[in-house]
């Protein structure tokens, strides 16, 4: 499991892709876990090489196209649940989870809404 409390949150729209950014500090150093989605259409060769979806971004070295099982946003925590082969890429050990602690003054649902719109999968909820 990788967890880690962010101190800067961003979810923006930008020119051609929709980010949302978690940073362990204010300067965007320290731990860095990245959502990206393009908002243009797919091209043939991203769609037979799997890259027509999300893509997973850790550190600004690794990077994994899909791979999100589930996702919850509980308060402040963000938790999202990996695929065995994201996790290995990722170098996600044991349970395959990241979990991220936002600031108290992130706007959540902001960060809910992008991830919706992003992961295309809706949040799961405890029943």
């Amino acid at each position: 499991m990788l967890s880690f409390v962010a101190a800067a949150v961003a979810a923006e729209e930008l020119d051609r892709v929709d980010v949302i950014a978690f940073a362990e500090y204010e300067d965007g150093t320290g731990k860095c876990f990245m959502v990206q989605r393009s908002r243009l259409p797919a091209s043939l060769r991203d769609i037979e090489l799997g890259r027509d979806t999300y893509c997973l971004v850790l550190d600004d070295v690794l990077t994994f196209y899909g791979g999100i099982e589930r996702w919850t946003l509980d308060g402040v925590t963000l938790s999202l649940h990996l695929e065995k082969k994201a996790a290995g890429t990722l170098e996600i050990k044991g349970n395959r989870r990241i979990e991220i602690v936002l600031p108290e003054d992130a706007d959540r649902e902001r960060v809910r809404e992008r991830l919706l719109r992003t992961f295309q999968i809706h949040e799961t909820v405890a029943t």
